[in-house]
């Protein structure tokens, strides 16, 4: 059993297993807990206690392996971008501090808040904007959420 397409053809190439005797069967998503009104509960107090701006865009970062999730791509294109209005939320319990000396050196440093390790990603949903920018995941479980449009 596994969770993706991507394992399972993976698997057969490897081990050389039958694709018949794979089942996929994909991680499941709490629509009670992941909808489209978390936006609205949540937005504008997550917002004040980070310090965030009603006019400005928000990008989630959710991982604890920053390098394989894609941390640094992302940071860099936002140091591309030059938009102060883009503010980006890390959480996870990644190696922050070469991303940390990494977004100071290059100007992001009032851009990018750190938030490490929380039990509740919920809240954050209705402030941020869809990235992936994963180098590889097998299943990312942010992309089977219902996430709705204008979320910000």
């Amino acid at each position: 059993m596994t969770n993706s397409e991507l394992i399972k053809g993976q698997i057969v190439a490897h081990y050389r297993v039958k694709p018949e005797k794979i089942r996929v069967v994909y991680n499941g998503v709490n629509r009670a807990r992941f909808h489209p009104g978390v936006k609205d509960q949540w937005r504008r107090s997550v917002r004040e206690e980070w310090g965030i701006g009603e006019d400005q865009n928000v990008l989630l970062f959710v991982g604890n392996d920053f390098k394989l999730k894609g941390l640094q791509l992302l940071l860099e294109a936002m140091a591309v971008m030059k938009n102060e209005k883009v503010r980006l939320l890390v959480v996870g319990n990644g190696d922050r501090r070469s991303y940390w000396r990494w977004t100071r050196k290059h100007g992001l440093e009032h851009q990018v808040l750190f938030l490490g390790s929380t039990g509740e990603v919920k809240s954050l949903c209705g402030v941020r904007s869809f990235r992936a920018s994963h180098l590889y995941d097998a299943f990312s479980n942010v992309c089977s959420r219902p996430w709705p449009a204008g979320l910000l």
